[in-house]
Order: C-alpha cells, then structure tokens, then sequence
C-alpha cells in the first residue's frame, strides 16, 4: 500500500510504507531514497523522520562488538573486528561514533573521553574521514596513531620474519596470517 503526500498545488512523491515498517518481507532491506521534490517544512520533517526510522529499523544487533581492553588486545585486529560486526549489524559511520566509546575500556575510554571532550585541542568527532587531509578529527585515524605503538610495529616486524607454515597448516590459513601482519606492518609506515 502506498501513501500519497499531496496538496492542492503540488504532487508529492509516495513513500512505499511496507519498506519501512514490514519486519521481514522480501521489501525490508531495501533502501528508498527519496527524489528531489518541493516539500513544505511539515512535508520535509515528516520525510526525514520516516527516514530515520527505516535506518532504525535497518540496523540489527546479530554481531556481538567486543570490548577494547588498551593492554590485552591488538588495536589493529580490534578495529577491524569492530568494522566487521558494525558493517554485519548495518551499523552507519554516525552510529559507530556514537557507540564507540561504550566498548572501550580502561585508558583506551580515558583516551575517548578525553578526545571527544569539547574542551580538547583537536577534538574527534566522526568515525572515518571522508576527504583527505582530515585525519585529526576521526575516530579511526586517532585510534591507530595513539595505540598502535612502535612497540606493536617491531612486534609485527618480529613475527612476519619468524612465521613459518606450521605442520597441518593450510596454505591460506598461512597466507592469510601472513597478508595481515604485512598489512598491520605497512600501515605503521608514515
């Protein structure tokens, strides 16, 4: 069933209601994208609202995040884990932002804190960057350069010269084992 928005004046385009609100349909993972129209302000809050409730409703919660403990973990391998369950979840970069600093622990939530502050000198304020030359004030990039340490680099250097293909290895379990160290190495470079 389909929703005419209209006015004596103008026609408004029809918002396919079983997109968003059907809870399993073959309809409810696809994504309506509203075309360019004249709206009144009424018209246009009411879009964006129906908009954000078929984002809602798109976002699942079939990934369990893990947390980031700064001493027990791998930063690199941490973030990648989180990217994944987020992207599995249809998590969008706003959403990671926002629940980040719930599944940091320790120093890494002191670190959050202190870097979303508005007070702070170089505050972060988004998951990714989106244009080059904006490093300083995403999540991910500050989160590299604060806990993957010198330390960490050598460590990988370290474990890529020793690796070798253990007996009962799989050929691809090796080479994927060695793709993320040489990954994890290069990305140290700057």
């Amino acid at each position: 069933m389909e929703t005419p928005l209209e006015t004596e004046e103008e026609s408004y385009q029809t918002i396919p209601v079983f997109y968003l609100f059907s809870s399993e349909s073959e309809h409810s993972t696809q994504t309506v994208t509203p075309e360019p129209m004249a709206q009144n302000p009424l018209q246009q809050n009411i879009l964006i609202t129906l908009q954000g409730i078929q984002t809602a409703l798109g976002q699942r919660n079939n990934t369990p995040l893990l947390l980031f403990r700064h001493d027990a973990q791998d930063p690199i391998e941490w973030l990648d884990d989180f990217k994944r369950a987020a992207t599995t979840n249809q998590y969008d970069n706003k959403y990671k932002f926002q629940i980040v600093g719930g599944y940091l622990q320790g120093s890494s939530a002191t670190w959050f804190s202190q870097e979303t502050n508005p007070n702070a000198q170089q505050k972060i304020i988004r998951w990714a960057p989106a244009n080059a030359g904006e490093d300083n004030i995403f999540f991910t990039i500050q989160f590299e350069i604060k806990f993957k340490t010198p330390i960490l680099i050598s460590k990988w250097h370290m474990e890529l010269e020793k690796k070798t293909q253990g007996p009962g290895e799989v050929v691809t379990e090796y080479a994927k084992a060695i793709r993320k160290l040489i990954k994890w190495v290069d990305s140290g470079r700057n």
